[in-house]
């Protein structure tokens, strides 16, 4: 009887031993499992970052390229809006440059826009067109008036609009407007964002050329 509770003391130890080494082990691999998959998520995050940076880079390089060598108001507006609505995959634009001495924004270029308007006054429109400030300006509260993006299909509202003041020192040289169906993304706006200075740069100097 000794021996044999002897045995079973010594069964239950060892039992008792390979369950804790079970268990051990149980989490140790649990433990690597979780940084394999932190791993995994910061890898994607560093892809996902590299991946923006080389759209953003692209984007300002193409339109850059368009741009070079243009000196005539019209035809480099035109250029600049198609290059951003074929980049940005958008339906509909304008771009309107600023009338010397009256301050007035003069409709240059428009793509896929219906019922644009031909001259606009800053401070008589619903939106808010700011001289001399730059920053992209979404607006989700589009007023009745704007225009309409035209299709094969007939004319629908745009669901935002992004306003891009194009400032040349601290002067409002023009205001492009894009119009989206689904809303703009992060990535689109800091586009804008990036290209307006190249964009100010290009019109003036080719609004002096003209001059």
């Amino acid at each position: 009887r000794i021996i044999m509770l002897v045995a079973i003391i010594l069964t239950l130890v060892i039992a008792g031993g390979l369950m804790y080494f079970i268990v051990s082990e149980f989490k140790i691999r649990l433990q690597a499992e979780k940084k394999i998959r932190e791993s995994f998520a910061e890898l994607e995050t560093v892809n996902q970052q590299s991946s923006n940076r080389n759209w953003l880079l692209t984007g300002v390089s193409e339109l850059s390229n368009e741009m070079q060598s243009l000196t005539n108001v019209r035809k480099l507006c035109g250029e600049i809006m198609a290059c951003l609505l074929n980049y940005l995959q958008l339906p509909a634009g304008a771009l309107y440059v600023t009338e010397e001495g009256t301050g007035m924004l003069k409709l240059v270029s428009a793509t896929g826009a219906g019922n644009v308007k031909k001259i606009i006054q800053p401070e008589e429109e619903g939106l808010p067109y700011r001289s001399g400030k730059s920053g992209v300006l979404i607006v989700k509260d589009i007023p009745e008036n704007f225009w309409h993006v035209s299709s094969a299909l007939g004319q629908s509202k745009p669901g935002e609009i992004a306003l891009v003041p194009v400032v040349f020192n601290e002067q409002l040289e023009a205001v492009i407007e894009l119009g989206s169906f689904t809303g703009f993304t992060k990535q689109q706006t800091d586009l804008l964002q990036l290209v307006a200075a190249n964009i100010a740069v290009s019109l003036n100097s080719a609004l002096s050329n003209e001059k």
